[in-house]
């Protein structure tokens, strides 16, 4: 099954929201945090999400941040080398308001 072909409710999704006192990271029925800074949350999720997209797995970071931000991580297509760690997401956008 390629990346296109995934069901979205098998795709890891990580969402970044404000909470008192800093920022939290939802993943399912768990969360992470608090964070004093949200891109200290963003930058973990985005490690999660790497590591999913490593295992075959579309991984997806949401920061309700300020501008917002999305963050899609897709394994990498047969023959096609893994991203260096490290490595910027396939797709990021931001979105100002």
């Amino acid at each position: 099954m390629n990346m296109v072909d995934q069901p979205a409710d098998r795709a890891s999704k990580y969402r970044i929201v404000s909470i008192r006192g800093g920022w939290r990271i939802q993943h399912g029925e768990t969360s992470t945090g608090p964070f004093a800074d949200p891109a200290e949350a963003i930058d973990q999720a985005c490690r999660s999400a790497r590591s999913d997209a490593a295992r075959g797995r579309v991984a997806i970071v949401m920061a309700e941040t300020a501008p917002r931000e999305l963050h899609c991580y897709t394994p990498a297509l047969e023959g096609q080398a893994a991203a260096a760690p490290g490595a910027p997401p396939h797709l990021r956008l931001i979105a100002h308001r």
